[in-house]
């Protein structure tokens, strides 16, 4: 029996396929018409099941979209080599080599750098997951950063059944300014951290940062910040009930901190893509250009996220101020509160553009010339790795100046 295919469809098959695309089943092939058969290339396989959306979608060479189950691609963006299996990706970036397997859920403000991977039933929303980063099944990773290790077989991984648990009850409406650090950016984006594992079958309560090297153990459910070099095996928990109140904080000092440090670090990340990874791209290469640019976009969607979560929290704040009794409680949410005004206010300036581009001037020079000195075959990454441990270090220093800006 032949089945029968919408006409924009039938198109979008005839211009891909010209293109050099794959198209296992035509008559399985969902595409809407905003899909822009320019952004498909060579060598990309989409199997029986593919959903497409969004004039954005874009998928490099050699990528495969649906191997094993239906996916749902919408506003996309698939680097070289990309392997998504199964499950729905929106408003997300994936680099060269990134893997998801089936099942996964990945929702916008999500950026998987080169070689990151989750296997199957994977969730993620405002994720940044740096170079070589894996994720084990069944993991719910939202609202947070992951970053160490120099390369596949020496990599940070998060076990099977982890949570990264980004909602609190309190407030109006709950609260999300619950962002986790596990690593950093300038560490990651020169891969200088050693390796993070967090333990399967066990969460993490943000915000909460931990240091390179750390390890969590399996079965755990952990809220306190972890110095870099730490095995950790569960954490005490006060048992018992006490009087709740949703509305009223208590101090708030050390989780208003990381919040500024979760920006500061994102802040970092759009600096590299801003003077690293974009001049970096070939001119030629109109498809990587916009891939990086997306992934940009995605990292200016991240911080846009966690301002708004932060005014969010500073009215919770102030609401809750004429209701907190303790006196240490109501001093903190004060100056949490005072605090929350003016970074807001500094944020949203365009003269914090140029704060960011002063920070760290004579390093990120240093660390140019070192990395414009460099040659590598094989891509960023082999880039990095062939960089001298001189120029690395400019490289962290400079970052590290680019989160200090947000103090």
């Amino acid at each position: 029996m032949k089945i029968e295919v919408e006409p924009h469809v039938a198109r979008f098959v005839s211009a891909v396929r010209a293109r050099g695309v794959e198209v296992r089943a035509p008559g399985a092939l969902d595409v809407g018409p905003e899909v822009r058969p320019e952004r498909f290339e060579a060598g990309a396989v989409l199997h029986a099941g593919t959903r497409l959306r969004g004039e954005r979608t874009l998928v490099r060479a050699g990528a495969s979209v649906g191997a094993e189950a239906p996916v749902t691609l919408e506003d996309a963006m698939l680097g070289r080599r990309v392997r998504v299996r199964g499950g729905s990706v929106r408003e997300a970036v994936l680099l060269e080599g990134a893997a998801l397997g089936s099942g996964a859920h990945v929702r916008e403000g999500t950026l998987l750098e080169e070689y990151s991977r989750g296997a199957h039933c994977v969730g993620l929303k405002q994720t940044v997951l740096m170079p070589f980063a894996t994720l084990g099944s069944m993991v719910n990773f939202c609202d947070c950063l992951l970053a160490g290790g120099s390369g596949r077989h020496d990599h940070s991984e998060v076990g099977s059944g982890f949570v990264h648990f980004n909602y609190a009850p309190r407030g109006p409406r709950g609260d999300k300014a619950t962002p986790s650090l596990f690593g950093d950016v300038p560490g990651g984006a020169l891969l200088l951290g050693a390796r993070i594992f967090l333990g399967g079958n066990g969460g993490v309560v943000g915000p909460v940062e931990l240091g390179y090297g750390t390890v969590l153990g399996a079965g755990g459910t952990y809220r306190r910040d972890c110095p870099s070099g730490v095995l950790r095996i569960g954490e005490p928990v006060a048992c018992g009930d006490r009087d709740f109140e949703p509305l009223v904080y208590g101090t708030v000092g050390r989780k208003w901190r990381l919040n500024v440090r979760y920006v500061g670090n994102l802040c970092a990340l759009k600096a590299f893509y801003r003077h690293v990874r974009l001049p970096g791209v070939t001119p030629d290469d109109l498809l990587e250009r916009a891939l990086i640019e997306g992934a940009l976009e995605q990292i200016e969607a991240g911080v846009a996220e966690r301002l708004r979560r932060i005014e969010e929290f500073g009215s919770a704040l102030e609401r809750s101020l004429s209701r907190t009794k303790d006196e240490a409680a109501r001093l903190s949410q004060e100056e949490t509160i005072a605090a929350v005004a003016r970074f807001l206010e500094v944020m949203t300036k365009p003269e914090h553009k140029a704060r960011i581009d002063a920070a760290g001037e004579s390093t990120r020079r240093r660390f140019l010339t070192a990395w414009e000195e460099t040659r590598a075959a094989g891509g960023h990454l082999a880039r990095v790795g062939a960089l001298s441990s001189y120029g690395r270090e400019q490289g962290r220093e400079w970052l590290q100046a680019v989160v200090n800006t947000c103090r």
